[in-house]
């Protein structure tokens, strides 16, 4: 017999997932600043007054998709670095690559503003366990290429790690890049590739050991 904590456990989890697929939704059609609570409630279906027992505002829907979305790249970036058996920093750079464009993507799908995705405090409270995660996995990476002789045997990899989840900031909404020509929110998508590309291969070929340059 499943515990009854267990079966409300579940119940609560699918009423919050019906919640946030019907908010992503709204998101996307209407733009987060437009979508309401009561249409929330509507597209669910549920009472406004359920609604809010659940989520006391849209501002904490948007947080717990935020969350979901870096819980799903803290599993794509571990299940990339248990595939790999050498050439650890392409898959490195790969793996970056890949996160910086999903939550483009992601930012992008739910029409927000890209301060209130990333940035808020209240996010990185949130988040603060797993964008942790993801570091540790980058610093994985870095000291498997340390082992394989990949880069220097003289590399921090701590302070790489640090270097690396800094500047990936540039990347990430809101795209604050203080040296770089002014623009607001996103940049295009062709120059934000462009420009990972270029960064990332800058950044990892620099760690490079001279032998393998």
């Amino acid at each position: 017999m499943v515990p009854a904590e267990t079966k409300a456990d579940s119940k609560a989890d699918a009423k919050i997932e019906k919640i946030v697929d019907a908010a992503r939704k709204l998101f996307h059609e209407n733009g987060f600043e437009k979508t309401t609570m009561e249409e929330i409630a509507r597209a669910v279906p549920m009472s406004k007054a359920t609604l809010y027992t659940v989520f006391p505002n849209k501002e904490d829907i948007l947080l717990t998709i935020c969350e979901s979305h870096c819980a799903s790249m803290v599993k794509m970036m571990r299940s990339i670095l248990e595939k790999t058996d050498s050439d650890f920093l392409p898959a490195l750079q790969t793996t970056l690559k890949k996160f910086v464009g999903s939550v483009y993507e992601e930012s992008s799908s739910v029409r927000t503003p890209d301060t209130l995705v990333y940035v808020s405090a209240r996010i990185r409270s949130r988040a603060h366990h797993k964008l942790a995660e993801m570091k540790n996995v980058i610093q994985s990476f870095i000291d498997a290429a340390l082992g394989e002789g990949e880069i220097s045997n003289d590399t921090d990899t701590t302070l790489q790690t640090e270097v690396i989840a800094t500047m990936l900031g540039a990347y990430l909404p809101p795209y604050d890049r203080t040296l770089a020509v002014p623009q607001e929110g996103r940049p295009d998508r062709k120059v934000f590739d462009t420009e990972v590309d270029a960064f990332l291969h800058l950044i990892l070929n620099g760690l490079r050991g001279p032998q393998r340059k």
